[in-house]
């Protein structure tokens, strides 16, 4: 593979110090920096209402699009509003003064938003952290009658990986016969194509 990128990116970024997730229509805080004081102002599971009196669509529309994702396409958008919180030219420049949060069984707040500036790979990691799904073993298992292959990655980490995907691409010649099969691709973030030739062969 090549990749190559003309994008000068800043060795530090500005962070709000909090990362959302997507359930349902909405956009809940997955996750608060204790190095911010919002303290109890905001929680995990507190539901984003709007930033400077703008809807998360709007949001998205002017500040995260032209920078990130595909127009109409709701996993760009899902994905997009997660980085919310992070100021930055990959996602959009956006700083909001104060943001409106709701909660079970309580009255929505107006919290004041406070960034700080921060090496943009300790950032970096944390999204990774909190937004990416989680990897799930090399296996290959039958649901109802139909086979199921995960293949959490193409990239093993350890040894322990590496005998497990090799043990899995020789399992695999036991589906041949099969009519239908479940690649489970989740969290799988690339590596060498090779090994999904050896899988698919």
């Amino acid at each position: 593979h090549v990749f190559i990128n003309f994008k000068v990116d800043d060795k530090n970024v500005e962070w709000a110090g909090l990362i959302l997730q997507p359930v349902g229509k909405n956009f809940r805080v997955k996750y608060v920096d204790p190095e911010f004081p919002y303290a109890d102002a905001v929680r995990v599971g507190d539901i984003v209402t709007d930033c400077d009196r703008n809807s998360p669509e709007k949001i998205y529309d002017q500040y995260v699009l032209p920078y990130k994702g595909v127009r109409g396409l709701r996993a760009s958008y899902l994905n997009g509003m997660q980085y919310l919180f992070l100021n930055e030219a990959g996602v959009g420049r956006k700083k909001f003064a104060a943001c409106r949060f709701s909660r079970a069984g309580s009255a929505s707040t107006t919290v004041t938003i406070q960034y700080k500036t921060q090496p943009r790979p300790i950032v970096n990691e944390r999204f990774t952290r909190e937004t990416q799904p989680k990897s799930k073993a090399f296996a290959i298992k039958d649901v109802g009658q139909l086979p199921w292959i995960s293949l959490p990655s193409l990239a093993p980490a350890n040894d322990g990986e590496l005998n497990a995907l090799k043990a899995l691409i020789i399992k695999a010649r036991s589906l041949r016969s099969s009519r239908n099969i479940v690649l489970d691709l989740r969290g799988n973030t690339g590596g060498n194509s090779q090994w999904g030739d050896d899988l698919l062969s």
